[in-house]
């Protein structure tokens, strides 16, 4: 039922703390990149929206990617895996942050997998607007998914594609 979708950040952060590094050094926001999204209080940006550090509940040892909580899931334990430089397009990413952000889908994948005791994914990425990306931010929608979670399985994409960030 999408009545659970309410998703329990603490649950999620407990579930990822193994995985979990250290806090990352304290930076000066003069040196940031202006494209760098993550400041010294430990937020993030998602393209512009700020994202709180209680919702990021996954950074990869490199901290070139983060996992944050979706705060309109569509099925329970619907999250995103983004970069910390907010760029558009998949394209526009390094090899280097490229890399880290697939290992990073790849590990929260097996974590939710784990938790959730799901029977397999939906793993998705709109990469462009015209694509139905909302956020100007690359970003990698992972969804746990159950037996008949849906009544017609292909009713996820209308769901994915409805979905987008609202101002709060």
């Amino acid at each position: 039922s999408l009545s659970r979708a309410a998703f329990d950040t603490k649950r999620l952060t407990y579930m990822t703390r193994s995985c979990a590094q250290s806090e990352p050094p304290a930076v000066e926001t003069s040196e940031m990149s202006e494209r760098e999204s993550t400041d010294i209080s430990g937020e993030m940006l998602f393209g512009r929206f700020r994202i709180s550090a209680s919702q990021i509940f996954y950074r990869s040892p490199s901290r070139l990617s983060a996992g944050i909580v979706n705060l309109r899931p569509i099925v329970p334990g619907h999250v995103l895996i983004i970069p910390r430089r907010v760029v558009p397009f998949l394209s526009d990413l390094t090899e280097e942050e490229y890399q880290d952000l697939w290992m990073s889908v790849r590990k929260v994948q097996t974590m939710l997998g784990a938790y959730y005791d799901t029977e397999g994914f939906n793993v998705a990425v709109q990469d462009g607007a015209v694509a139905g990306q909302s956020v100007p931010h690359v970003h990698v929608h992972i969804l746990p998914r159950k037996k008949d979670d849906f009544e017609r399985n292909d009713d996820i994409y209308d769901k994915i594609e409805e979905w987008a960030p609202r101002d709060q």
